[in-house]
């Protein structure tokens, strides 16, 4: 799993890594928003998985839910 930050800038970006204890995936930093634009990405907290070639299999807004994760990895397996 890889979380992108591109809003506010890098040092938020650090703090809410720190106040948040993320240690499960990496977090990507793109001031750009290159990688919004490329997978049209329209709000912050918007999870996506994509498969191995890149394409969008799921989505969700704001909360990720394991169990949601789970059923779209199932097939995949």
């Amino acid at each position: 799993m890889v979380g992108v930050g591109a809003q506010d800038d890098l040092e938020l970006a650090e703090q809410f890594i720190e106040r948040t204890g993320i240690e499960s995936f990496t977090m990507l930093w793109d001031p750009s928003f290159e990688s919004w634009r490329h997978y049209e990405i329209r709000i912050n907290s918007e999870v996506w998985l994509l498969d191995t070639n890149g394409n969008r299999v799921g989505q969700k807004f704001f909360a990720l839910d394991e169990g949601y994760i789970d059923e779209l990895l199932a097939p995949m397996a």
